[in-house]
């Protein structure tokens, strides 16, 4: 068997650990960076979907408004009506 030089093996040892923290800080990074990502993607998926219902609201209040405009009576006559249901399903 060949003799080992101790040396040679500690020096060895030493650089794959340098190596393997090396490796391991640009997994961190990445990873890091992959997740600062997610959030901002998160957030901006978030808001444009509370944008889109804002607006989905907006033109909903919009055409009720104008519907009520144009059939006063008949509004006036729906929500007299819905009101009769409802006041006899909280009484009961």
């Amino acid at each position: 068997m060949a003799p080992r030089n101790l040396e040679q093996d500690v020096d060895a040892l030493a650089q794959s650990l340098d190596e393997i923290r090396a490796s391991l800080g640009k997994l961190t990074d990445a990873l890091g960076a992959t997740a600062v990502d997610a959030v901002a993607e998160g957030r901006s998926r978030a808001e444009a979907a509370a944008t889109a219902a804002r607006v989905r609201a907006e033109d909903a209040a919009a055409s009720l408004t104008r519907e009520i405009e144009a059939r006063p009576l008949t509004s006036v006559a729906a929500a007299f009506l819905l009101g009769l249901i409802a006041g006899k399903i909280v009484m009961r």
